[in-house]
């Protein structure tokens, strides 16, 4: 009866003998995060996303609340989906923004990545409610997006976006054309340009991201509006919440507009 114990020790002394080595490594270090988010930018394509952010616009003692959510599919061969929408109050009213939906295909490289993205605004916004709060809010806080704030209108979203990386820098443009294809007045005779632009800068656990977005409809390029943004943003584990703060400035006339947009929101990446 005393040998099975003696018996199990020295079968066990093998076995420990085999996961020494790992015991004796220490723990692996959380690993930094491939490629900062950029949270201005359109969708990138790069893997399945679910995103919240709450951007709070300060200007002239009032105060807008904005929300915005998103969500992004990878499917096969890099081709994917996205859907996005938000909703603003202010002084009381509470008003919603178009639906976007579209598709994103992704070409990744060593050292650069190319997305092609095709998007359709719906036209879900009725022109029987108080929009102005929530095209307000866009135009402060998203330029970009400026044409899911307008009621009854059907726009066809054209992008493309370059990704390049060295080191732990990483820069990212997003350019395309916005076509209104149907719309409650006139249809404008020529599209909206989007050039938005950012780089990021990787550290241990989190990333610094710059971004310019803006917003130039072609055929009256003073009223173009863009929005400087400096935003900080923390990986844990597949969230990333950040905490981005923003300011708009007008190109035409070289003024700047007296908002200060503070923007908190987290991504789940998969």
């Amino acid at each position: 009866m005393r040998a099975r114990p003696v018996r199990r020790l020295l079968l066990s002394v093998p076995l420990l003998g085999a996961a020494a080595p790992a015991l004796a490594q220490p723990s692996a270090a959380p690993t930094a995060p491939a490629s900062p988010h950029f949270p201005t930018l359109g969708p990138d394509g790069g893997g399945n996303d679910l995103e919240a952010q709450l951007a709070l616009s300060f200007f002239e003692g009032e105060l807008s609340e904005r929300v915005d959510l998103g969500l992004e599919l990878d499917g096969d061969g890099g081709t994917g989906g996205y859907a996005r929408v938000a909703a603003t109050h202010l002084d009381g009213t509470t008003a919603a923004g178009a639906v976007e939906l579209g598709a994103t295909h992704r070409r990744p490289g060593a050292t650069s990545d190319l997305t092609f993205r095709l998007g359709l605004i719906l036209p879900t916004i009725s022109d029987e409610g108080d929009d102005a709060a929530h095209h307000f809010s866009t135009i402060v806080v998203r330029p970009s997006d400026v044409l899911t704030a307008i009621p009854q209108t059907t726009t066809l979203r054209l992008a493309v976006q370059p990704t390049w990386r060295a080191d732990r820098l990483v820069a990212r443009a997003d350019v395309g054309l916005d076509v209104v294809v149907a719309t409650q007045g006139d249809v404008p005779d020529l599209p909206f340009l989007r050039a938005d632009l950012g780089v990021g800068y990787l550290t241990g656990r989190g990333a610094i991201v710059a971004e310019l977005t803006s917003y130039l409809y072609l055929d009256e390029p003073d009223d173009s509006v863009h929005v400087a943004a400096l935003t900080g943003e923390l990986t844990a584990g597949s969230a990333t919440p950040y905490v981005t703060v923003s300011t708009p400035f007008q190109l035409g006339d070289g003024g700047r507009l007296d908002v200060t947009n503070v923007v908190v929101g987290v991504r789940s990446r998969r």
